[in-house]
């Protein structure tokens, strides 16, 4: 009984369990259910329910994609906030596809701002972008988002974790109202405490986000110190994706509209593409082009691709199959956020057909040869043109190449304005003038851009351009201001012409590589003109390798020694400004320019060293080259001497002198000879120095040194004169000349020996002066002294012979028992040709005594 109650109870109470808990799951559920219904939309941020439309999410079908004409990039728009989708990454992580991109205006762009505050899927995590610096800050707590006035949690946008992973995290904060800088690890903030600090760590101010005190209060604060940056950089680094590179190509807007081309034209312009790079530079290689339309494919004869300036990437594309395919020669580099166009020139052959059409595109993503990963809409193409014939309307141009040698030729080095091409040009068909507005010449030879320079061109033989050097091998002449015209039917030559600078053994030939290299406008229709030839390009190749073909030979120089005539071979002691050696330089067709000599002053018999400095002159100009020390060459050491560079002009031929002074001690039958046996020089601006032996030897240079023998000559009247007569022999010498020259007396000195008596006026001499047969002094009227002098002498005495020398003097009675005695002190004098000193010996000699008796009968 008691069983069966407990029984009855405790199922009514599972009962009631049962009921109850069935009326809690239900309550549970329902209320699950408005949860997610309710609140899932809205999203938690940061633990701050988020009232969310549900369109705010680049994931969201209602995102939509959209580009402007004028720029690539490409745009999400979610809940009437855009933003920019930097790269193919990032754009298939949103899982879009570019057939969705669609165009608007600029304007319509506009009217959306950019994503200031996003949140990235799967963690929650919600930053604010700084899209000026590519920064993201991470707001840690609801109160450090919500401590910004302009935050709103309706606005956050919802991102791809790769979208977020190209925006670098903000790591250097600052107070509005402080100037105290702090560095972001994690949670932490540190205060960097000097400018010092900052620059070390490798901070840039450009990176420092200004944010509010309630955010920076969330963080914890530590001691700042290198390591912990250094930590955190290898973090960061280590957890960075790289980014992938893109370029994005579109048709540029200033890509032609449907146009209309003739036959027979060049450089008409198709199609211009618009290239941009993201995420880093791009380096293009190469481009395919498919031709579209009835045009056949032969008609194309020429493509060339080329920059909204006109430097030209590419012009020798390879056509065939409905393809024109590009190589660049370089690649063609699109920076980062600069876009690039290609513009795209074609030339067309001669034609009949009608209605014929042309365009050119971009057929698929692998027709562009990048480092990076190409996108766009694809297929790409430009408009139709349409191809008429005008034969009759539209000029032609033929060119050809002049022979200036079938053989190769020699050009020295150093040459200037040498010929090296020559063409005619000729307008054919009588229609129209054409001008030539721009000129590429390139080397097929084999020598480099510095070995050459001054590349003019000349038309019927007048300078009309001038480039200053080559550029990869290539001379353009840009013509625009000064157009070759040519005629109709008239034929017009232009030569090119160079300066040689160095290179020895190289070659140069110089051709019209393609047509493209010469741009011809016609002067009545105004369309580029087809060039065409009896040679296929390139146009200067010739029938053989050496066709017009030179080669840089060295051609050297010539010096040796120059014969002096014999009497500038005498030299003499002393003798100022002395020719030693004359020598002859022959420079070929170029300019050089003298380095080194090696110089030697050789002496013989006895010769003294060199006492004076030693001078290079050019004998025309009187030009000192050098001047060489005189201890260089002391006991005939050869001497190094630098030249300076001296100049000497192309098929110049100058004399070169030798110059030295004669030592004062040097005597008769002492030689000397200049010996030069070695030359180095530059040829034009050529930075070799070539070296050649000369073994040019001067002439051997005999010393003269003429000497003058002083005696006591004999006196005529036997050493007894008579008071009272005139021109009494008072003293007499003998002068003897050596046989080197004949010698000029310029001045004597006489003096009375110790034991004469004085010969003054006052004691009855007069009219003193000195005779060789006649008077050959002036005359002292009134003596007076006991020494006289003599000056402005020309006394001469032949090589070898022996001269006479007397003084006389009027006298008067009252000199009657006077002993006279003249010594004869000094006597200055030089050779009659040389100017040379002259060496007197016995300089001092005493003349025998007159004594003057009183006349008879006085």
């Amino acid at each position: 009984m008691v069983i069966t109650i407990w029984w009855r109870a405790m199922k009514t109470s599972i009962l009631w369990f049962i009921l109850l808990s069935l009326l809690a799951f239900t309550l549970a559920a329902v209320a699950f259910s408005y949860v997610f219904d309710r609140y899932l939309p809205e999203g938690k941020v940061l633990g701050v329910q988020v009232q969310n439309s549900g369109g705010l999410s680049l994931f969201s079908s209602q995102a939509r994609l959209v580009k402007s004409a004028q720029n690539p990039t490409v745009y999400a728009i979610a809940g009437g906030f855009k933003h920019p989708i930097r790269n193919e990454e990032v754009f298939y992580s949103y899982d879009y596809n570019f057939r969705n991109v669609r165009v608007v205006s600029a304007a319509e762009l506009q009217k959306y701002p950019l994503a200031r505050l996003a949140k990235e899927r799967g963690t929650g995590r919600v930053y604010f972008l700084n899209y000026g610096n590519n920064l993201k800050k991470y707001h840690l707590t609801p109160q450090a988002f919500s401590s910004y006035p302009g935050n709103r949690w309706a606005e956050v946008v919802e991102l791809s974790g790769k979208d977020l992973s190209f925006w670098e995290d903000a790591a250097l904060l600052k107070e509005a109202n402080s100037a105290k800088i702090y560095y972001l690890r994690g949670n932490q903030k540190a205060w960097v405490p000097s400018e010092n600090e900052f620059l070390n760590a490798g901070f840039s101010w450009g990176k420092i986000l200004t944010v509010s005190k309630a955010d920076l209060d969330t963080y914890q604060t530590v001691n700042f110190n290198i390591g912990l940056v250094r930590s955190s950089q290898a973090t960061a680094a280590a957890a960075t994706p790289s980014a992938t590179k893109q370029v994005i190509v579109t048709l540029d807007a200033s890509s032609p509209a449907a146009s209309i081309f003739p036959f027979a034209t060049a450089g008409n312009l198709a199609a211009v593409f618009r290239i941009q790079a993201l995420s880093g530079n791009v380096n293009i290689n190469s481009l395919k082009l498919t031709k579209s339309g009835l045009l056949n494919i032969n008609k194309i004869t020429a493509a060339r691709v080329e920059d909204e300036n006109g430097a030209v990437f590419a012009s020798n594309a390879n056509i065939s199959g409905n393809l024109i395919n590009v190589n660049f020669r370089s690649p063609v580099v699109i920076p980062r956020a600069l876009p690039k166009v290609l513009r795209v020139k074609i030339s067309f052959a001669p034609g009949q057909e009608t209605n014929h059409t042309v365009s050119l595109g971009i057929q698929a993503e692998s027709d562009i040869q990048a480092d990076a990963t190409v996108s766009g809409i694809f297929p790409l193409f430009a408009a139709t043109h349409k191809l008429i014939a005008a034969d009759n309307l539209i000029g032609q141009v033929r060119i050809s190449s002049q022979t200036i040698n079938n053989t190769l030729r020699d050009v020295n080095l150093g040459s200037r304005n040498e010929a090296v091409a020559r063409f005619t040009l000729e307008e054919t068909s009588g229609n129209e003038r054409a001008a030539v507005s721009s000129l590429t010449f390139t080397n097929y030879g084999t020598a480099n851009d510095n070995d050459v320079e001054n590349i003019s061109l000349y038309r019927d033989r007048a300078l009309i351009g001038a480039v200053r050097s080559l550029q990869n091998g290539k001379a353009t002449f840009n013509l625009t201001d000064n157009n070759i015209t040519v005629a109709k039917n008239s034929p017009v030559e232009v030569s090119l012409k160079i300066d040689i600078l160095q290179g020895e053994g190289s070659t140069l030939k110089f051709v019209i590589d393609s047509a493209d290299d010469i741009q011809v406008r016609g002067l009545t229709q105004g369309f580029n003109l087809v060039v065409a030839s009896a040679d296929n390009f390139p146009i200067g190749q010739g029938a053989s390798d050496n066709y017009n073909k030179a080669v840089f030979r060295r051609a050297g120089v010539g010096f040796f020694a120059s014969s002096l005539t014999d009497s500038e071979r005498e030299i003499f002691r002393g003798q100022d400004n002395t020719i030693f050696a004359q020598f002859e330089l022959r420079n070929a067709g170029q300019d050089i320019y003298l380095q080194r000599l090696k110089l030697q002053v050789e002496k013989f018999n006895g010769a003294p060293d060199i006492a004076d400095d030693i001078s290079l002159m050019e004998k025309i100009s009187r030009e000192v080259i050098v001047t060489v020390d005189k201890e260089r060459t002391r006991g005939g050491v050869m001497a190094d001497v630098n030249l300076g560079n001296h100049k000497i002009a192309a098929n110049a031929a100058p004399t070169i002198w030798v110059v030295i002074k004669v030592p004062e001690d040097a005597q008769s039958n002492n030689s000397y000879r200049i010996n030069i046996p070695e030359l180095s020089y530059k040829i034009g601006l050529d930075n070799t120095t070539y070296t050649q032996a000369v073994a040019a030897m001067g002439q051997l240079m005999r010393v003269y040194a003429p000497r003058l023998t002083l005696t006591a000559g004999a006196l005529v009247n036997g050493g007894a004169a008579t008071a009272g007569a005139d021109a009494v022999e008072l003293g007499g010498f003998s002068l003897a000349a050596s046989v080197d020259e004949q010698i000029k007396i310029t001045n004597v000195v006489m003096s009375l020996a110790t034991s004469s008596d004085d010969v003054t006026y006052a004691s009855g001499f007069a009219e003193l002066a000195l005779y060789s047969g006649a008077r050959v002094s002036g005359i002292i009227s009134q003596p007076n002294s006991r020494t006289y002098t003599f000056s402005n002498l020309n006394i001469t005495i032949r090589a070898g012979a022996t001269l006479g020398l007397t003084i006389k003097a009027d006298t008067e009675n009252i000199t009657a028992g006077k002993r006279v005695q003249f010594k004869l002190e000094s006597m200055q004098a030089e050779g009659y040709s040389s100017h040379a000193p002259v060496s007197v010996a016995g300089e001092g000699t005493i003349s025998d005594a007159v004594a003057i008796n009183a006349a008879s009968g006085g």
